[in-house]
């Protein structure tokens, strides 16, 4: 769950970032390189929270079913 929320926390924060990029007038150069990581980000890293919204899902069964003699 953490894991799910630092995801989506750096999406929100990525999109104000490019978003502030977008708008700015400092060096091209740097703006281009702001949005050029906010969309690797997008691209490649956020879609990660999928597999951990399946792994949410799923409960806590597999783990918290063993007994203690288990361990």
């Amino acid at each position: 769950y953490l894991h799910f929320v630092g995801y989506v926390a750096y999406a929100y924060m990525w999109a104000k970032m490019m978003l502030a990029a977008y708008k700015s007038e400092h060096a091209p150069s740097f703006c281009e390189a702001k949005l050029s990581t906010g969309r690797f980000y997008y691209v490649n890293l956020l879609p990660q929270i999928a597999s951990l919204k399946l792994k949410i899902l799923s409960g806590s069964d597999a783990t918290m079913g063993l007994n203690d003699e288990a361990f």
